[in-house]
Formats: C-alpha cells, structure tokens, sequence
C-alpha cells in the first residue's frame, strides 16, 4: 500500500468528517425553520412544513449514513490493502450533492420574503 494513498485518504477522510459534521449543523439549523414556518407575508402563501420537516430529517439522516459509511468503508480498503482516498472522496462529493438538492428543496417549501 502505498503512503501518499494512506495519507490523502487520512486527509479526505478528516475533511469527509468535517463536512459531514458541517450539513448536520446547517440541518439542525432548518430544522428551527420548521418550528417558525407559518403564514407567508403576502396572503395564500403558507410555509409547507410537512416537506420542510421531511427533507430537513432527510438531510440529517443521509449525511449521517454517507459519512460513516466513508469512515467503515475506509478502515475496510484499509485493512484489506486496496486504494483508500475512493470512499472519503465520493462521501465528500455525496454529501455535498445532498446538501444542495435538500436546501434547493427547502427553498422552494419557504415563501419568498
């Protein structure tokens, strides 16, 4: 195995924590949205909570699933002497593609200001 292999896996791993670490936060913080999610400012719009709740919740769990994957799939191509920096790069590239899409989403459930 070689060492540069090892280390940019190490590295994309921290990152893939970090990142992963970081949608969790950003989902924690729609999450509040939910709770003051109500009538719009103009008349007719209304805040769709139910879709808001569910990709937030989405959003959360799948950044927390994608991330230790790439954790436990790192350790295995670890242990079994394959190239490591594969798995922490796609939960990187993953997570943040999901993060997107989700606050796409929940940009399209809050009525514009």
């Amino acid at each position: 195995l070689v060492a540069l292999d090892v280390i940019a896996g190490i590295v994309l791993m921290i990152a893939s924590v970090t990142v992963g670490f970081g949608v969790i936060l950003s989902g924690f913080t729609y999450l509040g949205l939910t709770a003051s999610c109500g009538d719009g400012p103009y008349a007719g719009l209304v805040c769709n909570s139910a879709v808001l709740g569910l990709v937030v919740n989405a959003l959360i769990a799948i950044a927390v699933l994608v991330t230790l994957l790439g954790i436990g799939m790192f350790l295995v191509s670890l242990i079994r002497k394959r190239y490591t920096f594969w798995w922490p790069l796609g939960a990187i590239v993953i997570t943040v593609v999901v993060f997107y899409l989700a606050t796409w989403l929940v940009g399209q459930t809050v009525p514009p200001l």
